[in-house]
């Protein structure tokens, strides 16, 4: 068997690092897409480095929708001073007692009031690190490569299952061309029948084509060739394989194959549908059927590969 070296597009990996302060956590997860789209989902004090990032992620991922999640966490032990927002309890302890004075209550604002309001109290930001930055893309590159190689992993299972419908279309491919001279014969004996069914004196066999003038000789061969080669499938047999030499050419090129997988899958699909419609045999048009399946499947699992 041919080394496996396509890669699914499907694919996800995690990881997670730390500073003195700080806790990070990123996770990437790759899903099917016509081109590379990433989506991040970062903290505000990352936002900056997007850019950057970006060309990271861009040197390896090349088709698929992305989203890279990080988390930056700081740790337990580290003790962060509060902020008190003075103006705003100031107002707040004004409004209670307005309030209080106006609907005649003895009851005044105390301070289990005031903490219930979310805004009054918050917590100074700690500042980025100095190493802070370089931990970071450690940790993104480590998700990355243990996403790469789920999504090597996967393309190992695609790779295995595609090998498996071609081989089924290849027996498909095999049956239509034992039944295509069949296939003419019985159109080649329709005809034939037709032609012996019209009343004398427009019946003409083929045997008696001879017999007519050469003008209405050379019209009625002419007539009876398009519709024998119409039953004439080898064409589009011999391109069948072809295309199946090529698809197969594809699953070791180690470069991006999904969208000429795609087009291939296009090329299949249209000769099988033309050797159907040249179909006469019953036989035959079961193998179409046979073989359209398959090549759906095919399509699906290709939507999958880089």
């Amino acid at each position: 068997m041919k080394q496996q070296k396509i890669f699914s597009m499907t694919g996800f990996g995690s990881a997670q690092g730390s500073t003195r302060h700080i806790s990070i956590e990123a996770s990437l997860k790759s899903v099917n897409g016509r081109f590379l789209e990433v989506r991040f989902h970062l903290p505000k004090e990352y936002i900056e480095w997007e850019p950057e990032i970006r060309s990271l992620l861009s040197q390896s991922l090349i088709r698929g929708t992305v989203d890279l999640y990080v988390h930056r966490q700081i740790k337990p032990q580290v003790q962060l001073q509060p902020k008190i927002n003075l103006k705003l309890a100031e107002g707040l302890v004004k409004a209670y007692r307005q309030l209080a004075k106006i609907n005649h209550l003895d009851d005044q604002p105390n301070l289990s009031h005031l903490i219930q309001n979310s805004a009054l109290l918050s917590w100074e930001p700690l500042p980025l690190e100095k190493l802070e930055k370089n931990k970071l893309f450690q940790v993104i590159q480590t998700a990355l490569k243990s996403c790469l190689e789920q999504k090597k992993r996967e393309g190992c299972s695609l790779y295995l299952y595609l090998e498996q419908l071609l081989s089924s279309l290849d027996q498909c491919l095999e049956k239509m061309k034992s039944l295509a001279q069949q296939n003419q014969e019985l159109l080649q004996k329709r005809i034939t029948l037709r032609l012996e069914q019209y009343p004398p004196p427009q019946r003409e066999t083929i045997s008696q084509i001879k017999s007519l003038s050469p003008s209405e000789s050379q019209r009625m061969i002419q007539e009876l060739a398009f519709y024998l080669d119409r039953s004439d499938v080898t064409e589009e047999l011999h391109r069948l394989g072809e295309h199946l030499k090529h698809f197969r050419n594809l699953l070791s090129t180690q470069s991006v194959v999904g969208k000429k997988m795609d087009f291939y899958c296009q090329e299949l699909l249209r000769e099988v549908n033309t050797v159907g419609s040249k179909a006469s045999l019953a036989q035959l048009t079961e193998v179409v059927v046979e073989g359209k399946s398959i090549i759906e499947k095919i399509k699906e699992q290709v939507q999958n590969v880089v």
